[in-house]
């Protein structure tokens, strides 16, 4: 390996990493960078001795190397977790950011072909719905005792089988971001606290110039992950049955959130101009240059808008006026959003089992995980007891709200089918002005039940 690239992902510890700039392509040449302890390049393969899949007391993996497929945004985590790791147990890994677009045909390839050149493999939601049961190895007795986790932690990292299959690296979900120098604008001080009343703040925030909110609706799948805030603040369980057989929002709670939505577009509370915007990244940057009043954000767009970067995220506003809130209800006293939660779980098919468990147990560690948040990139913990340390809320600026959000159903209803084109669907046709509330309803009932019954057929 060149000095250059030791250089680079040794900087990776130091500086803030961006999921937008994972996705762009953007955190190193050819959207690939290997870290090991030695700052050696490896080959795609584990290395050392090989061990059993029995599990076992030994702590010394000297000689052993693991080779991790990163999501990329999660490579200083992981590189906190290989140095916690390497002090106690003297074993390594190598780290590989697979590009977003690669990883579902690679993940593929792993079950398809037995393959162990990864031990531990990327896992958010959907692909752990989708590829849990069959690639990863039971992580039961690994977690252990589950109490002091976000109980959403666990769920997202269950396979169908209902069996916990990956460590969990952080705790991200939305929350809603604010301007308070924007609502002072319209004489208002406070967030809202259901959609009807953020909607009736609309023709206020219009009048002065303002963007009250703006979700790119019309963009492949963000149809499908907006709707799940209004669906999410209906139904604090999942609206899915646990054997993914049924869906339980045929009903006139479901039928509100999509009315919920109309009201929305009907206020022009969503800015129209944004709807086919790409993605969350895209729209923040109308939050940070002062031109909106509220924005659904992750953890990171609440530190790009207090960064005062103007070159990368557009951050003209003072750090002063950001503030966070829950996201609104549909109802008073109700909140729902959405989770970004990713994890590493444990290649059935590794030579390396038990250095593997030894790892996630660091990698899920209060330690490492204290680490990762006070990080430049300022993970979210998973952990209650990590987001109760005093030098954490210190660091977590919004902790308080985002512990407050977690709260509530954060679900992504990911399942083993694609529910993503039967909302984009409707939602898409919502927003165009093809369907009505009811109608939009109605298709997303029936497009759901008839991807459950073409999964069951298969």
């Amino acid at each position: 390996m060149s000095s250059e690239t030791d250089s680079a992902a040794a900087d990776l510890l130091r500086k803030p990493v961006s999921r937008r700039d994972l996705l762009k392509g953007g955190l190193t040449a050819g959207g690939l960078v290997a870290t090991g302890g030695a700052g050696v390049l490896l080959d795609a393969c584990s290395t050392g001795s090989s061990s059993s899949s029995t599990p076992s007391a030994t702590t010394d993996f000297h000689g052993v190397t693991l080779n991790i497929f990163s999501g990329g945004y999660t490579i200083p985590y992981e590189q906190l977790a290989q140095t916690a790791w390497k002090a106690k147990t003297g074993g390594d890994v190598t780290i590989n950011n697979i590009p977003f677009g690669d990883r579902p045909a690679k993940i593929a390839g792993l079950i398809a072909s037995k393959d162990s050149s990864f031990d531990l493999v990327y896992m958010y939601d959907g692909y752990m719905k989708r590829y849990g049961d069959r690639l990863l190895v039971d992580l039961t007795d690994v977690i252990g005792d589950k109490t002091d986790f976000l109980p959403i932690t666990m769920k997202t990292l269950s396979s169908p089988s209902g069996l916990i299959k990956a460590g969990p690296m952080h705790g991200e979900h939305m929350v809603m971001l604010w301007n308070s120098d924007l609502f002072k604008q319209i004489g208002e001080s406070k967030a809202p606290t259901t959609w009807d009343a953020a909607f009736a703040l609309a023709p206020k925030f219009k009048d002065k110039g303002i963007i009250p909110m703006a979700l790119p609706f019309l963009s492949p799948t963000y149809g499908n992950f907006y709707w799940d805030f209004f669906i999410n603040s209906l139904f604090p369980n999942p609206i899915i049955s646990p054997d993914y057989t049924q869906i339980l929002f045929d009903n006139a709670d479901g039928l509100l959130s999509f009315q919920t939505i109309k009201k929305g577009l009907d206020a022009g509370f969503f800015d129209p101009g944004s709807f086919s915007s790409s993605d969350e990244y895209a729209v923040a940057l109308l939050f940070n240059s002062g031109k909106m009043a509220m924005h659904l954000g992750w953890t990171e767009h609440y530190k790009d808008a207090i960064s005062q970067d103007v070159k990368n995220y557009s951050a003209t506003i003072n750090p002063s006026v950001v503030e966070a809130a829950l996201v609104p209800g549909v109802k008073e006293g109700t909140s729902g959003s959405v989770n970004g939660i990713e994890g590493l779980g444990i290649n059935k098919y590794s030579k390396h089992i038990d250095a593997c468990k030894s790892f996630i147990k660091s990698l899920i560690s209060p330690e490492v995980g204290k680490q990762a948040v006070l990080s430049p990139t300022v993970y979210p913990p998973t952990r209650f007891s990590v987001l109760a340390d005093p030098e954490v809320l210190s660091h977590f600026k919004i902790a308080k709200v985002w512990g407050d959000q977690a709260k509530y159903n954060l679900d992504l209803h990911n399942a083993p089918y694609d529910l993503a084109p039967v909302l984009d669907e409707a939602v898409g046709g919502l927003v165009r002005g093809k369907y009505s509330a009811q109608q939009a309803f109605d298709q997303t009932v029936k497009g759901s039940k008839a991807a459950i019954v073409k999964w069951l057929s298969q």
